[in-house]
């Protein structure tokens, strides 16, 4: 069984941005160094909304409508990796 991505499989620079638009929208995106993840998954938590996109290529993304205040993004898998990210939505 396959353990998934590792904070080890994370872009060097900037593996993991949040942000909003302005129209509430919330995008988040975690990059990979290179493309022997794909197909795997991770886990991101928005304001407690759970996400589990599966990696393509070297990327995993999605999005969440509409958000308005600070905003909490949380890499939650792979576990360990990342400060949450606190952004404002409009």
């Amino acid at each position: 069984v396959e353990a998934g991505p590792g904070c080890q499989d994370l872009r060097a620079d900037a593996p993991f941005r949040a942000y909003c638009q302005s129209n509430g929208t919330v995008n988040f995106v975690v990059r990979f160094a290179d493309s022997t993840q794909e197909g795997e998954r991770v886990t991101v938590s928005v304001n407690g909304l759970m996400f589990d996109p599966v990696i393509v290529r070297r990327f995993a993304s999605g999005s969440t409508c509409c958000l308005h205040g600070a905003v909490t993004v949380s890499l939650l898998e792979p576990s360990g990796c990342m400060a949450p990210v606190v952004i404002n939505c409009p």
